[in-house]
């Protein structure tokens, strides 16, 4: 089974949509404050837009993370050996590792 993986920032914007979905309809359709203020009032009038908006804040970031998902590791970010070598080949040791290396030209 393939396991994705979803960028932190699109995972917050995902949770702090729905937190201003769920904000928004509590301060909306619940009646507590008589009489209403007038945050709550402009809450009223305007909650269609707002809902609309956070909803799409939501869907972006669920896009954004479908989008930049890694996937599964492709085979040129596998590291493995090529089928030709052979045991018998004689490894590099760690004095040729530190050998000086000419300049490169321009």
């Amino acid at each position: 089974m393939r396991r994705s993986r979803i960028h932190p920032l699109f995972l917050l914007a995902a949770l702090a949509g729905f937190a201003f979905c769920v904000t928004t309809l509590a301060l909306v359709f619940t009646p507590w404050m008589e009489p209403p203020s007038p945050f709550v009032r402009w809450l009223e009038a305007n909650a269609l837009p707002l809902l609309a908006s956070e909803i799409a804040v939501i869907l972006i970031a669920g896009a954004g993370a479908m989008l930049f998902d890694d996937g599964p590791p492709s085979a040129s970010r596998t590291a493995t050996a090529p089928a030709d070598v052979s045991p018998s080949s004689p490894l590099p040791t760690s004095e040729s590792s530190h050998e000086p290396q000419p300049p490169a030209r321009d």
